[in-house]
């Protein structure tokens, strides 16, 4: 039998010009449409979203925003004077993981300048100046409008101690091998400088002491109280003491939070307002965070409460006005001392 012919495979050409004839009325009604939606009837603009592509993606939920103050990574509670209200300096992390030096404004948290990131050593008087050493030697100043570096020198040895003068500084270099010396805090260059006090390096962790002040004649010490009873002793407790002269008038010691340990110690985490003591510590139980206010006039304990979070770092306060300032396991908390609010505050 002769061999049956092999059929012939239909060519895929006309399939693919109707595909691609129906792909191009689909292109021409897309862009027809978009035309009226940008355009429109009456020549109008309205608004169209842009593609996801070279954008950065939208912070997930529950996420902070790279731009904000997430972590505070100083230990000190340091001030500088602007507008007339003594505002903070400290070095910050924020939510895009980047770090800086940055000044913010005491009564709102407000992130007012930020400069270049890393660790440093800070001291500020308290004023205009705000001082930084930092890895390599550097020793800088900073603007404290714009958190701009002003000038910056290079030391020979690591910094040990500073002490303002007038429109000066006395630097002492950490292993002695020259004399304090001084330096003009407007340009950075050498200069001679008096000062009321000595250069004198940063306490160390274990070296704590009290804290003392005194108003219209009346001694007040922030210390701790323990129990000498060698067995089953009462806990140890945050306490201000009020004396004049040789005579003790009072002592306040809030019981329903304990100092922090550290190795030497403990800290004195507290700070004398205008009005009385903010003393800031934790709980015995489980670390929670709490915090009183005594009116130093009578010795009366105002209030004690409760805070955020758990308590197991160091605790530093510092106090301006009627705001006390508190910084422990990287948050910084911003109280009204009137009220026993919390104002603002730096976590995570």
């Amino acid at each position: 039998m002769p061999a049956r012919p092999i059929p012939t495979t239909p060519s895929a050409t006309p399939v693919v010009l109707i595909l691609l004839a129906v792909f191009g009325v689909v292109l021409v009604g897309a862009g027809v449409a978009a035309f009226f939606l940008v355009g429109g009837s009456t020549g109008s603009t309205v608004s169209v979203p842009h593609g996801a592509a070279g954008r950065a993606a939208p912070p997930l939920t529950g996420m902070p925003a790279p731009g904000a103050l997430v972590q505070w990574d100083s230990n000190e509670v340091l001030f500088f004077q602007g507008d007339g209200v003594q505002n903070l300096v400290g070095v910050g992390s924020f939510g895009d993981g980047s770090q800086a030096l940055v000044g913010l404004a005491s009564a709102t948290g407000e992130v007012l300048w930020r400069a270049r990131s890393g660790m440093c050593d800070l001291f500020t008087d308290g004023n205009e100046r705000i001082l930084r050493f930092e890895t390599g030697k550097t020793f800088s100043r900073y603007d404290t409008k714009t958190g701009k570096q002003t000038w910056s020198i290079q030391l020979s040895d690591n910094l040990g101690g500073v002490a303002f003068g007038d429109k000066c500084a006395v630097l002492k270099l950490y292993m002695g091998q020259s004399p304090p010396f001084g330096i003009d805090t407007e340009t950075g260059k050498l200069t001679p400088c008096t000062t009321s006090e000595k250069p004198a390096r940063r306490p160390l962790p274990w070296e704590v002491g009290d804290i003392t002040t005194t108003r219209a004649g009346i001694t007040l010490t922030g210390e701790i109280v323990s129990d000498p009873k060698p067995i089953n002793p009462d806990p140890a407790r945050l306490a201000v003491t009020a004396h004049r002269g040789s005579q003790k008038l009072w002592q306040a010691a809030p019981q329903s939070l304990e100092p922090v340990w550290e190795s030497g110690g403990f800290d004195r985490s507290l700070a004398f307002t205008t009005t009385g003591a903010f003393l800031f510590g934790r709980a015995a139980a489980d670390h929670a965070a709490r915090f009183a206010f005594i009116d130093t006039t009578t010795g009366r304990i105002a209030y004690e409460k409760p805070a955020a979070g758990k308590v197991e770092t160091r605790v530093q306060v510092g106090a301006t006005g009627s705001l006390a300032f508190v910084i422990h396991d990287q948050r910084l908390e911003a109280y009204d001392t009137t009220t026993g609010t919390l104002r603002w505050s730096v976590h995570r």
